[in-house]
Protein backbone atom coordinates (compact mmCIF):
# COMPACT_ATOMS: atom_id res chain seq x y z
CA UNK A 1 0.00 0.00 0.00
CA UNK A 2 0.84 3.49 -1.12
CA UNK A 3 2.00 6.02 1.63
CA UNK A 4 0.78 9.51 1.80
CA UNK A 5 3.28 12.03 1.97
CA UNK A 6 1.78 12.78 5.37
CA UNK A 7 2.14 9.55 6.59
CA UNK A 8 5.84 9.25 5.52
CA UNK A 9 6.56 12.05 6.85
CA UNK A 10 5.26 11.02 10.45
CA UNK A 11 6.95 7.64 9.82
CA UNK A 12 10.48 9.66 9.28
CA UNK A 13 10.01 12.41 11.34
CA UNK A 14 12.06 10.86 14.39
CA UNK A 15 15.08 9.50 12.22
CA UNK A 16 15.06 13.75 11.17
CA UNK A 17 15.28 14.97 14.60
CA UNK A 18 17.92 12.34 15.38
CA UNK A 19 19.90 13.58 12.44
CA UNK A 20 19.38 16.90 12.94
CA UNK A 21 21.10 16.37 16.61
CA UNK A 22 24.18 14.76 15.56
CA UNK A 23 25.20 16.25 12.44
CA UNK A 24 26.94 19.38 14.58
CA UNK A 25 28.95 16.27 16.23
CA UNK A 26 29.99 14.56 12.96
CA UNK A 27 33.57 15.43 12.88
CA UNK A 28 33.59 14.13 16.61
CA UNK A 29 31.43 11.15 15.77
CA UNK A 30 33.87 10.24 13.34
CA UNK A 31 37.02 11.07 15.58
CA UNK A 32 35.30 8.58 18.30
CA UNK A 33 34.35 6.23 16.00
CA UNK A 34 38.50 5.97 14.71
CA UNK A 35 39.72 5.67 18.11
CA UNK A 36 36.93 3.02 19.13
CA UNK A 37 35.03 5.07 21.90
CA UNK A 38 31.76 4.90 20.70
CA UNK A 39 29.27 1.70 21.51
CA UNK A 40 25.75 1.83 20.44
CA UNK A 41 22.54 -0.81 20.79
CA UNK A 42 18.67 -0.66 20.04
CA UNK A 43 16.25 -1.84 21.37
CA UNK A 44 15.37 -5.51 20.45
CA UNK A 45 11.82 -7.33 19.59
CA UNK A 46 11.68 -8.71 23.51
CA UNK A 47 12.16 -5.19 24.58
CA UNK A 48 15.00 -6.38 27.22
CA UNK A 49 17.95 -4.61 28.95
CA UNK A 50 21.65 -4.48 27.19
CA UNK A 51 24.91 -4.10 29.11
CA UNK A 52 27.41 -2.12 27.17
CA UNK A 53 31.56 -2.89 28.55
CA UNK A 54 33.10 0.44 29.34
CA UNK A 55 36.73 -0.83 30.96
CA UNK A 56 36.12 0.23 34.83
CA UNK A 57 31.96 0.30 33.88
CA UNK A 58 29.49 -1.01 32.29
CA UNK A 59 26.68 0.73 31.16
CA UNK A 60 22.83 -1.20 31.48
CA UNK A 61 20.54 0.24 28.73
CA UNK A 62 16.75 -0.67 29.96
CA UNK A 63 14.01 0.66 27.21
CA UNK A 64 10.62 2.46 27.65
CA UNK A 65 8.76 5.94 27.51
CA UNK A 66 8.86 8.30 30.41
CA UNK A 67 8.19 6.92 33.89
CA UNK A 68 10.02 7.08 37.22
CA UNK A 69 11.85 4.14 38.44
CA UNK A 70 13.82 1.49 36.09
CA UNK A 71 9.93 0.00 35.20
CA UNK A 72 8.91 2.61 32.97
CA UNK A 73 6.62 1.32 30.32
CA UNK A 74 7.63 -0.47 27.41
CA UNK A 75 7.58 1.11 24.48
CA UNK A 76 5.21 -0.35 21.82
CA UNK A 77 7.45 -0.52 18.80
CA UNK A 78 10.91 -1.22 19.71
CA UNK A 79 12.58 2.03 18.55
CA UNK A 80 14.60 2.96 21.55
CA UNK A 81 18.17 3.55 20.73
CA UNK A 82 21.54 4.68 22.74
CA UNK A 83 24.86 5.72 21.78
CA UNK A 84 27.60 5.42 24.58
CA UNK A 85 30.74 7.39 24.10
CA UNK A 86 33.50 6.68 26.05
CA UNK A 87 35.06 10.11 26.79
CA UNK A 88 37.87 9.36 29.42
CA UNK A 89 37.54 6.45 32.41
CA UNK A 90 34.95 8.29 34.32
CA UNK A 91 33.31 10.86 31.63
CA UNK A 92 30.49 9.55 29.24
CA UNK A 93 28.55 11.49 26.35
CA UNK A 94 25.46 9.80 26.36
CA UNK A 95 22.62 10.02 23.13
CA UNK A 96 19.17 9.00 22.86
CA UNK A 97 15.44 8.20 22.67
CA UNK A 98 13.22 6.27 24.40
CA UNK A 99 15.98 4.72 26.70
CA UNK A 100 17.45 4.82 30.39
CA UNK A 101 21.21 4.84 31.23
CA UNK A 102 22.60 3.36 34.73
CA UNK A 103 26.19 2.26 35.43
CA UNK A 104 27.96 0.05 37.78
CA UNK A 105 31.71 -0.30 38.38
CA UNK A 106 33.44 -3.53 37.26
CA UNK A 107 36.57 -5.71 38.20
CA UNK A 108 37.88 -5.19 41.28
CA UNK A 109 35.43 -1.92 42.21
CA UNK A 110 32.61 -4.19 41.36
CA UNK A 111 29.71 -3.75 43.52
CA UNK A 112 31.20 -0.56 45.02
CA UNK A 113 28.83 2.16 45.98
CA UNK A 114 28.99 5.25 42.80
CA UNK A 115 27.39 8.20 41.94
CA UNK A 116 26.59 10.32 39.32
CA UNK A 117 29.18 13.34 40.01
CA UNK A 118 27.33 15.61 37.01
CA UNK A 119 25.31 14.87 34.22
CA UNK A 120 24.44 18.03 32.13
CA UNK A 121 22.15 18.19 28.93
CA UNK A 122 22.89 19.96 25.98
CA UNK A 123 23.80 19.83 22.38
CA UNK A 124 26.61 20.39 20.11
CA UNK A 125 27.41 23.67 17.89
CA UNK A 126 30.37 24.09 15.91
CA UNK A 127 31.83 20.72 17.16
CA UNK A 128 31.72 21.79 20.79
CA UNK A 129 29.36 20.79 23.26
CA UNK A 130 27.02 23.53 24.77
CA UNK A 131 25.53 22.48 28.10
CA UNK A 132 22.06 23.88 28.68
CA UNK A 133 21.10 22.47 31.91
CA UNK A 134 22.42 20.40 35.02
CA UNK A 135 20.20 17.31 35.55
CA UNK A 136 19.13 17.32 39.50
CA UNK A 137 18.91 14.60 41.38
CA UNK A 138 15.09 13.59 40.85
CA UNK A 139 16.37 13.26 37.12
CA UNK A 140 19.13 10.60 38.11
CA UNK A 141 16.96 8.85 40.93
CA UNK A 142 16.86 5.30 40.04
CA UNK A 143 20.45 4.83 38.65
CA UNK A 144 20.19 7.31 35.85
CA UNK A 145 18.23 9.36 33.49
CA UNK A 146 15.41 8.70 31.30
CA UNK A 147 15.46 9.68 28.12
CA UNK A 148 11.80 10.45 26.43
CA UNK A 149 11.18 10.46 22.25
CA UNK A 150 13.25 13.75 21.52
CA UNK A 151 16.85 13.21 21.03
CA UNK A 152 19.08 13.70 23.34
CA UNK A 153 22.84 14.23 24.50
CA UNK A 154 24.06 14.19 28.05
CA UNK A 155 27.54 14.47 29.26
CA UNK A 156 27.83 12.51 32.76
CA UNK A 157 30.33 11.92 35.03
CA UNK A 158 30.40 9.00 37.73
CA UNK A 159 32.30 8.96 41.19
CA UNK A 160 32.88 5.53 42.70
CA UNK A 161 32.26 6.52 46.41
Amino acid sequence: RDLTDAQMNERLSPFGQEYAMIAPMMNQLTAWSHDGKIKAVIEREDHGEQVISLGAWEAVVSFGGAGRGNKAPLNAEPTGKAMIVKLDENKFMLIGTLCHFTFRPTGSNQGKAWQYLSVKEGKFEKGAFKFLRVLNGDETDWGGPRLGAKPTVLEATLLLR
